[in-house]
């Protein structure tokens, strides 16, 4: 034999012997596992079982000592006993109680009204009524000789002086327990000592017998009727191995306990296909691993041989993928760049036509207050004013948006300080601020816009008004000087000041002091601007008395035109 033949038979082996090995080897520990489960199960099943059986077991002894029972048995029979019981029952949710004589014959029946009664009836047969009488407590499960129905009896003796003169017993209806076992879609029994099955989830199972009964034995079950005629056929219940049973035919991991009160055994089945299949599936994913391995020790030869070429692809790739990136990333930061400045551009629009709108609202209520016609002129003329500042806004962001230089005009600071006071006169009467107001004499000539620099101005008595709302003083001051190389307008306000904020700060857009919906933020960021673009200044203290005082400083007309003629 070759060696490559060799090899090859080698490596057959190898992958053969592996996924047996993971067969049997995880078939152990998935059969513990089961068994685990199986345990756990049976336990709960036996638990639940237990409950049921001892929840009514001293309900028997507690009415063994009812003056009324013992005072019936005296007299034979009576209606206010059998209605006693039929109340007790109905409370205790259990399915009879019923009293009987010394001899078996029931004289008081909870079921006395029923079409089929315990009443009258003898259960001098019945095992627990034996026991009950030689002074035991009797425990008993079959199938009911009167009713037909299963269920387990418990029994006490009644005494009277020490003498006994009846036996009381109760009938607990196991169905509800059986049902719920049906449901659970789990494989249990209960056996008793002859190995009949009488509670099962499986009704095919019920009276069915493990093993062979004794003919002795099956006498005292006829004569005692416990099952009531049921044949009682062998299930061929099997062994098949260590943990392993059949039962009609079909192969179960077995695990069982003892109920000892009653001499009884549970039986949990579980269905060992589950441990084959978990077996079969670790085989599978060994044979899979394994032949991942192969096929990558295979792949791993043959990407040696192409080692140089594809490392030379991917570097290709690689920089065509950088380059595709670095164009999105272009790309991504264009649109954003544009949506920010649309954003930007869409509150600086609201902020500039706030203050106009705000005044028009204010002249045209004060229009239809007013009855005089000089008045009402006067307040039209106010509004002509600001529709035209609208105007003139629209007609600066149009200049904006096309990138267009505005001429410049020479205009007083006196008329801007002016237009600023007429806006803001419903403001500062409505806020019950004092306006204090100082210029010189002559006029304050700049060059600029002069609408523009009126809203730098606005914005600034603005925000002073703002500032002071929660003052209890209101005290408005702008101060305007003016020489010949420069002009300044101080506005200042008895508000909290600017505390530890800089200019900076409070310059940046949509930065704000005021509760949310009160304010924009946009105030001092489009003055800032407005100034600059004036060749101007902005600065900002604290008042030497407290409050805030926010300064512009513009180059004088005469300035500028020397600027420009040097």
């Amino acid at each position: 034999m070759k060696h490559s033949q060799r090899l090859l038979l080698a490596l057959f082996l190898t992958v053969l012997a592996i996924p047996c090995g993971a067969y049997y080897s995880s078939l152990s520990y998935f059969e513990q596992e089961a068994l685990k489960t199986a345990r756990d199960r049976a336990i709960f099943y036996k638990n639940t079982l237990d409950n049921a059986l001892s929840r009514f077991e001293h309900l028997p002894f507690v009415l063994s000592h009812d003056p009324a029972i013992i005072a019936t048995l005296s007299v034979g029979s009576s209606t206010f006993l059998n209605k006693r019981l039929e109340s007790f029952a109905q409370e205790a949710n259990i399915e009879a109680i019923y009293l009987m004589n010394p001899d078996g014959l029931t004289i008081a029946s909870s079921n006395y009204a029923h079409p089929i009664t315990f009443l009258g009836q003898s259960y001098g047969f019945r095992p627990y009524f034996k026991q009950a009488a030689a002074g035991e407590r009797g425990k008993f499960y079959a199938i009911g000789a009167t009713t037909s129905r299963p269920g387990f009896f418990i029994a006490e003796p009644v005494y009277d002086k020490n003498a006994l003169v009846g036996v009381i017993a109760v009938k607990v209806d196991l169905s509800p327990l059986q049902e719920a076992w049906l449901l659970g879609n789990e494989a249990v029994f209960v056996a008793n000592s002859d190995g009949v099955v009488v509670l099962s989830s499986d009704a095919s199972w019920l009276y069915g017998t493990l093993r062979d009964i004794p003919p002795e034995r099956q006498q005292a079950i006829e004569a005692q009727k416990q099952f009531n005629g049921e044949p009682l056929t062998s299930l061929a219940w099997r062994p098949r191995g260590d943990h392993y049973w059949e039962l009609s035919d079909v192969d179960y991991l077995h695990v069982e306990t003892p109920l000892p009160q009653m001499m009884w055994t549970l039986h949990y089945l579980a269905d060992d296909s589950i441990v084959h299949e978990r077996s079969l599936l670790t085989a599978v994913v060994a044979t899979v691993v394994l032949s991942i391995a192969l096929l990558g020790a295979v792949t791993l030869r043959s990407e040696q041989l192409r080692t140089a070429l594809r490392i030379s692809d991917e570097h290709r790739l690689r920089l065509e993928n950088t380059n595709r990136d670095l164009e999105r990333a272009r790309s991504d930061l264009a649109k954003a760049s544009k949506m920010a400045a649309l954003g930007e551009l869409s509150a600086a629009v609201t902020h500039e036509l706030g203050q106009p709108i705000s005044a028009m609202r204010n002249y045209l209520t004060a229009a239809e207050m007013s009855r005089s016609p000089e008045s009402q002129a006067k307040t039209l003329s106010r509004l002509s004013a600001v529709v035209g500042r609208l105007e003139h806004a629209a007609q600066q962001l149009k200049s904006f948006a096309r990138q267009e230089n505005r001429p410049e005009q020479e205009v007083d600071l006196k008329d801007i300080l002016a237009g600023a006071q007429l806006l803001l006169t419903h403001d500062i009467t409505a806020s019950q601020t004092r306006l204090n107001i100082s210029a010189p004499a002559g006029p304050a000539p700049v060059l600029g816009d002069r609408l523009r620099l009126e809203q730098a101005v606005v914005n600034l008595m603005r925000n002073a008004l703002a500032a002071m709302t929660d003052s209890d003083v209101r005290q408005l001051s702008v101060a305007l000087s003016w020489s010949a190389m420069q002009a300044s307008i101080s506005v200042s306000d008895s508000g909290c000041g600017l505390g530890a904020q800089t200019l900076e700060e409070l310059q940046e857009p949509f930065h704000t002091t005021r509760p949310s919906g009160e304010g924009m933020g946009l105030g001092l960021a489009i003055a800032s601007s407005i100034v600059r673009e004036h060749s101007g200044a902005l600065t900002a203290r604290n008042g030497d008395d407290g409050g805030a005082v926010f300064t512009i400083t513009l180059p004088s007309a005469a300035a500028v035109s020397c600027n420009h003629a040097a």
